[in-house]
């Protein structure tokens, strides 16, 4: 008996895997995920989805970087005054942004999740950051969802 509910049986309680990732939750009753609770009574079916970040900004932040930083090497190479060293501004410019963009294009992380199927209703549901605790949720929900 789980919170006052005799017909509930736990199928699968895993804890966050990261601080980034919620505690899961699955029972023959409920779905929860970190604070939110689904009735497995409400949901039709079950499917896995997986997002993949945008791109744009840390590729538009290497690129920008990188032709900044190459005008200014090629400006120097032409011979280009440089009195008082205001080419060290859209070097410096350019080499900040070219930082930027790798870094954010290394931190971004495809999301895995569940997409129930709900009365009326699409809603997705992000569990994890690797697709074997997806596919582990997943298992759960349709054994939860077979059981009643």
């Amino acid at each position: 008996m789980l919170d006052g509910y005799p017909s509930e049986t736990l199928l699968l309680n895993e804890p966050g895997a990261s601080l980034n990732e919620p505690k899961v939750l699955v029972t023959t009753v409920r779905f929860v995920v970190g604070v939110q609770s689904y009735p497995i009574a409400d949901i039709a079916s079950v499917a896995p989805f997986s997002e993949v970040p945008a791109m744009t900004g840390p590729n538009t932040a290497l690129g920008l970087g990188l032709v900044v930083n190459l005008s200014a090497i090629v400006a120097i190479k032409m011979g280009v005054e440089n009195r008082g060293g205001w080419l060290f501004v859209p070097a410096a410019i350019g080499s900040v942004a070219f930082v930027w963009g790798l870094y954010q294009a290394r931190t971004r992380k495809v999301i895995h999740g569940v997409l129930l199927a709900m009365s009326g209703a699409h809603v997705r549901v992000s569990v994890a950051s690797d697709q074997s605790r997806v596919h582990r949720v997943l298992g759960a929900l349709n054994q939860a969802i077979a059981s009643r």
